[in-house]
């Protein structure tokens, strides 16, 4: 099995990679890997010479690498280019999810390895009370019991790939142990990386996606 799928968008499965990668060492100014479509970076330049994060060039080479050669070739070829959505997702009370995935659209990156973003996060919840970035900041019935009701939710910190825009341009969300977005961090911190990928849709699938059927990539 390659991993979880997160969603089906627009006929395209979108899956989370099985294997987390704990730490990430090196983890410089994460979404200086984000650009829109004139190609103007988001956030501050680190590194002149390489203009990308080190976690970008990890994913999308030593890691893509690692995961393709142990994969079949008919597998291998429905890994897709996808556009993301990198946009930064405001911390405002009242906001709602459409207006977070909104401000995620505002700007673009493209590429094969990505992360998930802080409204994928949110749109795995069941619970109908937590719907939108602010609430799984703000809301403690929300974050204090999110394994219950978010299978995202790990006991580990991880990066989002959504910047914030109440702070600094180097700020990003990420989610912690308890299953809180904090809007706040700095993107140097070493923090767990979760791999998400896009597949063809040509891609044959079992399953309803349903708890007790899951989708799973034949």
């Amino acid at each position: 099995m390659l991993g979880k799928i997160t969603a089906i968008e627009e006929n395209t499965v979108v899956v989370k990679l099985s294997v987390d990668l704990a730490k990430t060492d090196n983890l410089i100014s994460h979404h200086v890997m984000m650009q829109d479509e004139k190609r103007n970076l988001v956030g501050e330049i680190v590194d002149i010479k390489e203009k990308e994060a080190y976690i970008n060039t990890y994913l999308n080479n030593t890691y893509l690498n690692s995961l393709l050669a142990k994969l079949d070739t008919s597998l291998q070829n429905k890994i897709t280019i996808h556009t993301y959505n990198v946009g930064p997702v405001k911390n405002v009370s009242g906001q709602d999810l459409a207006t977070d995935i909104s401000q995620e659209q505002a700007y673009k990156w493209k590429g094969k390895v990505g992360l998930m973003t802080a409204t994928d996060y949110v749109k795995a919840s069941t619970n109908s009370a937590c719907t939108s970035v602010r609430e799984y900041y703000n809301t403690s019935g929300c974050y204090s019991n999110s394994t219950t009701h978010n299978y995202l939710a790990k006991s580990y910190t991880q990066w989002t790939m959504s910047p914030t825009s109440n702070y600094y341009s180097y700020f990003v969300w990420n989610l912690n142990s308890a299953g809180r977005l904090i809007g706040g961090s700095n993107a140097f911190y070493s923090l767990g990386v979760r791999p998400v990928l896009y597949l063809s849709s040509n891609v044959k699938l079992q399953g309803d996606g349903t708890a007790g059927s899951k989708f799973e990539i034949k």
